[in-house]
């Protein structure tokens, strides 16, 4: 694999790549492969938007919200950040597998890199034994096919999942991908329990488990490993977000005017808002859930700054008007989303801040494309039949969902 890129920085941090591997320095390798994705991520924000983050999270966000990666690849590029951080904060042991996965992954960012570009320069070093390494890469292949091939993923992993557990960032990445298919959640189960026995103490996986039993309906167990989550890190957005979500139903299903119905409500709001600020007001599916909740609560104020702030970082993803030297086709002419969460949430948003009709388009385009997801197109059905009641649209939901 060529890197494309002449400048001075990453060609001292690839001969540096190339040095520490060759010594065995695992850590080092993880961390090199960590800046080449920092600089790089910097260097394509540069060219199509005149201005990068001081950080690869931040890189890597913009790059979705400009509609230069999927979000399947972008969680690739996510994982070789994450790894980076592990290493940075020393928050687990890292060996040979690990060094040799972050290469994978890098070869994958710089695939990536010199697509658009049309440059190569410099060769990673390398990696893993080669039966390993295409196993790897066959499963990153499959990782960042769109749409995606669920009953395939199911059974490479069925097949060769010896191969992911050397490490428990491949893993979480194919328990993702699982979770979020109709009708893959035993096996993304499945996987995650056996990423779990090999790395117990992994945060991601601990994360993904409990969205899976919550969803599985088991919630005392789903609540237990959470609350050791947010033991171990107060401000964890992500166990925060599905704790409050189990709250959130408990709200739903007590009695009206209950007593319980207003302490469970009260929990679910206290959590999304907490995931909201954490989140360092970013995460906008936590935001949306924590400004419903708060309208929900009589805290207008509260709700409508959450609301704007949220349709704000909507807006800035259509980024700034391209310089006139760059082809228009480096950057999308509308707003892209990710997937079917992220158009309700932007429909959610755009109905709270008081536009019914434009809200109600972007539900209905939501579901036209997203008709198979019938799990979160129900989910929606759900938080509408409350929500537009309090917002006083009195037509039915599903009337106004399809009309």
């Amino acid at each position: 694999m060529q890197l494309p890129s002449a400048h001075a920085a990453l060609t001292r941090d690839l001969e540096q790549l190339r040095l520490v591997r060759g010594v065995g320095a695992d850590e080092a390798v993880i961390f090199y492969a960590g800046r080449i994705l920092e600089a790089e991520t910097s260097a394509v924000l540069l060219d199509v938007d005149g201005e990068a983050s001081g950080n690869a999270y931040g890189n890597l966000i913009r790059l979705g919200d400009l509609g230069l990666a999927s979000s399947a690849t972008l969680a690739l590029f996510h994982a070789l950040r994450m790894m980076t951080n592990a290493v940075r904060h020393v928050q687990r042991p890292v060996a040979r597998d690990d060094a040799d996965l972050a290469i994978l992954l890098l070869r994958h960012f710089l695939g990536w890199r010199a697509r658009p570009r049309g440059e190569a320069r410099g060769e990673t070093p390398g990696e893993a034994p080669e039966a390993q390494r295409e196993d790897l890469d066959s499963f990153l292949r499959l990782l960042t096919q769109e749409p995606l091939d669920a009953p395939a993923l199911s059974a490479w992993w069925s097949a060769h999942s010896a191969s992911l557990l050397v490490s428990p960032v491949p893993v979480a990445l194919c328990v993702e991908r699982l979770a979020a298919a109709e009708g893959h959640a035993s096996q993304a189960m499945t996987a995650v329990e056996q990423g779990l026995a090999r790395f117990p103490r992994d945060r991601r996986l601990r994360q993904l488990q409990a969205l899976l039993l919550r969803r599985a309906g088991r919630t005392p167990e789903a609540i237990a490993v959470l609350q050791a989550l947010l033991r171990e890190e107060r401000e964890d957005p992500e166990a925060l977000g599905l704790l409050a979500a189990i709250h959130k139903r408990a709200w739903r299903q007590a009695p009206d005017r209950d007593d319980l119905a207003h302490k469970e409500l009260r929990r679910a709001t206290d959590l999304y808002a907490r995931g909201w600020e954490a989140s360092r007001r970013t995460d906008t599916y936590v935001g949306i859930n924590a400004a419903s909740l708060l309208r929900a609560r009589g805290e207008r104020a509260a709700s409508d700054a959450a609301v704007a702030r949220i349709l704000e970082l909507y807006e800035r993803r259509r980024g700034k008007p391209l310089p006139s030297a760059q082809p228009a086709s480096a950057r999308p002419a509308s707003l892209r989303y990710t997937g079917y969460w992220d158009r309700a949430t932007h429909a959610e948003a755009t109905l709270l801040g008081g536009d019914v009709e434009r809200a109600r388009a972007l539900f209905r385009e939501a579901r036209a494309l997203h008709r198979a997801e019938a799990g979160s197109l129900q989910s929606s059905e759900e938080q509408l039949a409350w929500l537009l009641p309090l917002l006083d649209v009195t037509e039915p939901v599903r009337t106004f969902l399809e009309g």
